[in-house]
């Protein structure tokens, strides 16, 4: 069995309780089921995508590599000229401590990365008069949900950090250094 289970991940019935507690919760979410298209008629001009990859080649980043990632949802509402970028995270935290896990595990620069990629791939409707919205869809230890939208002035700042994480990965590319951080390797510290 355990040879024949291909790429499926096995879980316990715990888990899986669990897991089906949690969905119920964002499906009676409103807010969330709007995001998610759960509630769209068949009236409105909405298209949902869930787990959809997107890329940019090199010569789009304008790097010695390229970007990838995989969005959880992206909602693209043709009536409201809108693009909602929803990335769905599961914290054994609090809503409250959502902040701290967000700097934690660079959850703004995965972020600003997904913000990038459905920048571009969409960049033949993203006129002057769409905008596009990113929010963290948080379902915490005690099931309650919260959607963080981020807003446009935390989106660039994110972005900012992540065009200087990018110039240095690209640096340890083209160098083929990786024995240490970009700051050690250039001899940027001094005590």
């Amino acid at each position: 069995f355990l040879k024949s289970r291909g790429k499926r991940d096995l879980i316990d019935s715990e888990t899986l309780q669990r897991c089906n507690e949690a969905v119920d919760i964002l499906r009676n979410d409103s807010r969330t089921g709007d995001l998610l298209g759960l509630y769209k008629s068949e009236m409105e001009n909405i298209e949902m995508f869930n787990e959809i990859e997107l890329s940019m080649d090199k010569d789009e980043t304008q790097l010695s590599f390229g970007l990838k990632g995989i969005a959880d949802s992206i909602q693209v509402n043709h009536d409201k000229k809108c693009i909602y970028i929803n990335d769905l995270k599961t914290t054994g935290k609090t809503i409250s401590d959502f902040e701290e896990t967000i700097k934690f595990y660079n959850y703004n620069l995965q972020a600003a990365i997904y913000h990038r990629l459905v920048r571009h791939h969409y960049k033949s409707i993203l006129k002057a008069d769409w905008t596009l919205h990113f929010n963290f869809i948080v379902i915490d230890k005690y099931n309650q949900v919260y959607c963080f939208e981020v807003s446009k002035s935390t989106l660039s700042l994110w972005d900012d950090e992540l065009k200087k994480k990018l110039l240095e990965a690209d640096w340890h590319y083209k160098n083929k250094q990786y024995n240490l951080p970009y700051k050690f390797a250039t001899s940027q510290v001094i005590l």
